[in-house]
């Protein structure tokens, strides 16, 4: 995460120490209650998924609350909201699109194909993107220019 470098840039080691090992106190703890009761489904893997992801938003909550206080940082509530949005959309719209396929590699293929451009798409249509950078993504992506 970008904040715990910058933390760490201006001499805030305490901070992301506390935010990682709180993280990793959270997780096992919620993996001990988490897997256990979905194991009772034969979704036990769900149980840890739930859990990483609550550790690892709550960790982004504690970065952002130490990198408001020590550098006024506030974080863009709305541009995260939005791109979340999108690609919860897009991941929606491309399993609609492609879920009676069943070309194996083919698939996982022509799946992250689709998602990109609706996730671009929708990023671009929610203004948290502009032409310029899009095209520039593409650019890269498709090798005409070199990274750097």
């Amino acid at each position: 995460m970008l904040g715990f470098s910058v933390l760490k840039g201006i001499g805030k080691t305490k901070e992301v120490a506390v935010t990682h090992i709180s993280k990793g106190v959270l997780n096992v703890i919620l993996n001990l209650i988490l897997i256990p009761f979905f194991g009772t489904f034969s979704q036990g893997f769900l149980g840890a998924i739930i859990a990483t992801t609550i550790s690892f938003f709550i960790a982004f909550i504690l970065t952002a609350f130490y990198l408001h206080k020590h550098i006024g940082y506030s974080i863009p509530i709305k541009g995260i909201t939005l791109a979340s949005l999108s690609g919860f959309l897009a991941l929606y719209l491309t399993d609609l699109l492609l879920v009676s396929i069943t070309l194996g590699y083919k698939k996982i293929a022509l799946v992250l194909l689709t998602f990109s451009l609706i996730y671009l798409g929708m990023i671009f249509i929610f203004r948290q993107t502009s032409k310029k950078e899009i095209q520039k993504i593409l650019t890269l992506l498709l090798g005409k220019e070199k990274i750097n």
